[in-house]
């Protein structure tokens, strides 16, 4: 049994299908700016933060059946155009995140890497993210 430590939505990112190598997280403030004659410009919070995550891997030639299709199944899980949790096998969950890009290339002509870009779904509360959690586990 291959070592899974990432999972999206039922697809797992692993030795199997598509390994990664690097998780990118990005957190930015919602200010507005409000230009006002003879003074500096005023700022105004405009809402929660945004976040945002991007996994990256390589595929290699030993496993590239299992990652072509892993990247086929990627594929489709964006254009599901549904959010889904993001999780790790030590039992901590991200949350649901979207798939808002998805970025392939071939070196090498048997390497492949990719780059998934991901926005965090916001849940209204703990409870909430748990019952989303809950159903769709069912």
């Amino acid at each position: 049994m291959a070592f899974i430590p990432l999972v999206l939505g039922k697809l797992p990112f692993s030795v199997n299908t598509a390994t990664y190598n690097k998780i990118s997280k990005s957190y930015s403030s919602n200010w507005a700016t409000q230009e006002r004659v003879n003074n500096s410009p005023a700022l105004q919070n405009t809402g929660d933060q945004s976040e945002t995550m991007t996994i990256s891997g390589v595929t290699f030639p030993c496993d590239n059946l299992g990652a072509k299709g892993a990247l086929v199944a990627l594929r489709e899980l964006a254009a599901s155009q549904d959010s889904n949790f993001l999780f790790d096998l030590d039992g901590f969950i991200y949350g649901k995140w979207a798939i808002t890009n998805i970025q392939q290339e071939n070196t090498n002509n048997s390497n492949t890497s990719y780059s998934v870009s991901l926005s965090r779904y916001p849940e209204t509360t703990a409870i909430d993210q748990a019952k989303a959690y809950v159903k769709n586990a069912i």
